[in-house]
């Protein structure tokens, strides 16, 4: 029986917003801390464990930036906490065959390398969030890493990097946990609102267009707004960056960011229109319930591209809300597009099946019902699991 160890990061902001809500919960022993935030489902939860599991795996979590859950590990193991110490003693102590960076870009090529000499047969990375060159070096080190866009793929493997494309998925797990209530919200957005370029810049501009329109929509967001102060350094750093680029001097980590950039870092507040509809972010099962008690969630990914990879995508019709999401070209693969999610390919497109639904919720009720029984039937963790052990097989 192979033993896998996923290394896990989560979002910051859900890690605050869990530890704020249960703030009693660092006392527990760390098997039941463990327990509990796995229990609120952010990120994937234990979902890829329990459907390993059932595919003859033995299966273990760790979620490394879990700072409290991690200090009470090292505590009861008799070690000193530190970041990457304590997931090094936690890989030692559990011994296992394969070890799976859940977000490959948090940890330094020393310490992959490090793992590896642990005895460990494979290494798997995964990526589906924007890198940069330098993280390629680190990708080089995995024997394969699991991306969720068919860009990603496409891009990984004319780098040299050998892929495998697994999209996001659904737990009907979640669906025990949620009340049954009756639909609260008409529409609504659920995300993060990072309002600095190359991050929510689209996004931004069709929640503010949908609302200055007349959409009624709530807006349960995470807002990063950068402050003038934030945004000098990083304007002072890219002229440097630029200046110094082809000169011998070594570069250090905020100047190998600000050379990534493709344009000046602008001071962009968030729109007052948009602001007026904010309301506090929500995270984990408080995430999935919010969802759930709206008839109609708007999805904007986060950056202009040609193929649908986020997670709400399954999460959405998984809970049984209405999905409303750009036009992808891959979208037909997942899903019939306007029978089982709504597209849109304009803010005004938009508006008018938002209405359109609205004015008709026995058709609407259709979609959903259709939605999760399609997530249910193909995106759930179980159909993803089979994928990477096909893989697996191939390396060990």
């Amino acid at each position: 029986m192979p033993r896998l160890v996923k290394i896990a990061t989560y979002y910051k902001g859900g890690l605050n917003y869990y530890y704020n809500r249960f703030p009693d919960v660092i006392n527990l022993p760390y098997d039941k801390q463990l327990r509990h935030l796995l229990d609120f489902r952010l990120g994937w939860s234990d979902y890829y464990q329990k459907a390993l599991e059932k595919l003859g795996f033995e299966a273990y979590e760790i979620i490394a930036n879990a700072q409290p859950l991690q200090r009470r590990w090292a505590k009861d193991h008799g070690k000193e906490y530190s970041f990457l110490g304590t997931v090094y003693d936690q890989v030692t102590h559990l011994r296992p065959d394969i070890v799976w960076f859940q977000n490959s870009i948090n940890f330094p090529a020393d310490f992959v390398e490090k793992i590896r000499q642990l005895g460990v047969q494979l290494l798997i990375g995964n990526i589906c969030s924007p890198y940069t060159r330098d993280h390629l070096k680190i990708f080089r080190l995995f024997d394969f890493v699991v991306t969720c866009s068919p860009e990603m793929e496409e891009n990984l493997n004319k780098a040299g990097i050998k892929t495998l494309l697994i999209y996001h998925a659904f737990s009907p797990d979640v669906l025990s946990q949620l009340p049954e209530e009756k639909k609260k919200y008409n529409t609504v957005f659920v995300g993060s609102l990072i309002n600095a370029p190359g991050f929510h810049d689209l996004r931004i501009k069709i929640l503010d267009e949908l609302i200055r329109r007349g959409v009624e929509m709530e807006v349960f967001a995470n807002v990063q707004d950068a402050s003038l102060a934030e945004v000098l350094p990083k304007q002072i750093f890219y002229i440097l960056a630029k200046v110094l680029k082809y000169t011998p001097l070594k570069k250090n980590f905020r100047m190998q960011k600000a050379l990534a950039l493709t344009e000046m870092p602008k001071w962009n507040k968030l729109p007052s229109s948009l602001r007026k509809h904010l309301r506090p972010a929500v995270f984990g099962l408080d995430m999935f319930r919010t969802v759930k008690l709206a008839s109609i969630s708007v999805d904007v990914h986060a950056t202009v591209q040609r193929y649908a990879a986020n997670m709400r995508l399954f999460e959405t019709p998984g809970v049984g809300t209405i999905l409303l999401t750009q036009n992808f070209v891959n979208l037909p693969e997942l899903f019939e597009p306007d029978k089982e999610v709504i597209t849109y390919s304009s803010t005004d497109e938009a508006k008018e099946k938002i209405n359109y639904l609205l004015d008709h919720p026995t058709e609407a009720e259709k979609i959903a019902r259709a939605a999760q029984k399609r997530v249910l039937k193909d995106h759930t963790y179980d159909n993803r699991a089979r994928i990477l052990k096909q893989e697996i097989e191939k390396h060990l």
